[in-house]
């Protein structure tokens, strides 16, 4: 199944769920919407309507499925990037969004590469960073609106109500759904002149619960995200994963990916905290880096987040840099394969507003520097890396999405081994 023909039955799928749906065929060199509709391609299509020939009215179609619209690509243009890229097309663009409800646009293939994976389930796209970068936004523009109204609405809440302004029902809804986490009852009120209060009496003081007996226990300053209450180290395997105990169940962790996600939050926390870090480690001997241009100037760019994480890096000849000192918290990666991680990491993470992103960015390529360590693990420093993983407000992923741990519960292992 191709892109092509997922894009038909999408289209088709939204339209019967009642959306007005506008299918775009852009593949201007190989066509195919048209024949999976039963369409016969003419000289009025997309080529047509940028070239400024044909009305937009005269263009699109109405098929006979409802709530479905079709938009040919035309006659083969001997010019279809120039066309793609003009400003007509995205004129028209922001016109669809106002007219239809979904727009589907089905390109030519070439900007993706789909043989990454065996069995395509994962794409490589051409600019990583531009597909990012037009994800993000839109996202952005999508929850702009709502984030708008949560605001309007926290300031309408913020004005005191006047009691005989609120009808008796609206109260009750109100005073059922204050209390969060449980349901409580709807007490209406009669109309009239509310009756004189009494004072209440102070509420109990809930019980102090028991603490929990635990073997290791977490930081006291640990979130509220810790995945366990207490924990036992068990063993290493010979491939590298630590088997540990909880009070639930099994868990097997991966120490490198462990070891990022400790890394990564470590270096926020004290980058968050202080304008300057001072956990570096000086060289022995300097050493330089020299990359292709492009690399050079995102990398120099971001030199004072990168001196920020504990670099002392700096400019040393054409498209060269001289690294005199690393952050403490790095690997087994040469200083040289850090930095060039981080500039490839900046080519494919875009550019978005603020600086958040790029001490984040940075960060994750310092923290990727432990992914490849064959150091073995002690007791001692498996149960203490577990205990800074249990303190970490996200355990379960390294900072790239890949899985820290894999839980087994108690359950589980009582259900495979049929026992009561």
């Amino acid at each position: 199944m191709g892109k092509s023909t997922i894009s038909a039955n999408l289209a088709l799928s939204f339209a019967q769920a009642g959306k007005k749906v506008l299918l775009v065929d852009a593949d201007m060199r190989r066509p195919t919407q048209h024949g999976f509709f039963g369409y016969e391609e003419d000289n009025r299509g997309l080529s047509e309507l940028l070239s400024r020939v044909e009305k937009k009215d005269d263009a699109v179609v109405r098929l006979a499925r409802p709530n479905l619209y079709l938009l040919t690509s035309g006659c083969i243009p001997p010019n279809p990037s120039e066309l793609m890229c003009s400003q007509s097309f995205k004129d028209y663009i922001k016109k669809w969004r106002g007219e239809y409800d979904i727009v589907f646009i089905d390109l030519p293939p070439g900007q993706v590469d789909v043989n990454v994976h065996p069995t395509k389930r994962e794409v490589r796209f051409r600019n990583n960073a531009a597909v990012r970068s037009a994800v993000m936004k839109a996202v952005e523009n999508a929850l702009a609106p709502r984030t708008a109204f949560a605001a309007a609405g926290e300031a309408a809440a913020a004005q005191p109500l006047q009691p005989s302004a609120v009808h008796p029902a609206e109260t009750a809804f109100r005073t059922a759904v204050s209390v969060r986490g449980r349901p409580a009852a709807a007490e209406t009120t009669p109309a009239g002149p509310a009756p004189a209060e009494s004072p209440a009496a102070p509420a109990p003081a809930p019980p102090t619960p028991s603490p929990v007996p635990m073997e290791f226990a977490v930081e006291p300053d640990a979130s509220d995200t810790r995945p366990w209450q207490w924990f036992r180290f068990l063993a290493e395997t010979e491939s590298g994963y630590l088997l540990v105990e909880t009070d639930a169940g099994v868990v097997t962790i991966n120490p490198h990916a462990a070891h990022e996600r400790i890394a990564f939050e470590r270096l926020m926390r004290n980058f968050s905290s202080s304008d300057v870090l001072g956990a570096s480690q000086a060289l022995l001997i300097p050493e330089t880096v020299k990359m292709n241009p492009p690399d050079f100037a995102r990398v120099k760019n971001s030199l004072g987040t990168i001196r920020r994480m504990g670099f002392a890096i700096e400019e040393f000849g054409r498209d060269t840099f001289k690294i005199d000192a690393v952050p403490q918290l790095t690997g087994e990666m040469p200083p040289a394969a850090i930095i060039s991680t981080i500039a490839r990491d900046l080519a494919d993470g875009g550019v978005r507003r603020g600086e958040r992103w790029r001490e984040e960015l940075v960060a994750k390529s310092i923290a990727r520097s432990f992914a490849g360590s064959s150091a073995k693990l002690t007791e001692d420093g498996a149960t203490k890396m577990v205990e800074e993983l249990c303190s970490c407000k996200m355990p379960y992923v390294c900072p790239r999405g890949k899985p820290v741990m894999i839980f087994t519960s108690t359950r589980e292992l009582d259900r495979k081994f049929n026992r009561e």
